[in-house]
């Protein structure tokens, strides 16, 4: 789980969340951990962490269309469909999430 900059090659929906580069994040886990919120609270502190540090108006992650699990979390820490695309012949579901302003210390 984490964030990372794949330069993957993809034609992306005409939006404006997506103006500028965005860093990816992504998160797997295994099956006998899956259900359980660990991924939403794991994706929770890296965002945490990245609006903090991360340059940018926010991130996306790609997300399989079949995988309802991943899209359930990423709606669940804020992040919104942007559109469907392909990705290497394969089709493929843009999610976008703008940073969250942190307070001034």
């Amino acid at each position: 789980m984490g964030f990372a900059d794949f330069k993957r090659d993809f034609d992306a929906p005409q939006d404006p969340a997506l103006t500028g580069m965005r860093p990816e994040i992504g998160w797997a886990l295994t099956s006998a951990h899956q259900g359980r919120g660990f991924a939403t609270e794991a994706v929770l502190a890296a965002l945490a962490w990245g609006d903090r540090h991360l340059e940018g108006g926010g991130t996306i992650c790609l997300i399989d269309p079949d995988n309802l699990t991943s899209r359930r979390v990423a709606e669940k820490v804020g992040y919104r469909e942007l559109g469907p695309l392909t990705y290497k012949g394969n089709p493929i579901v843009l999610h976008g999430r703008d940073r969250i302003s942190q307070p001034s210390a």
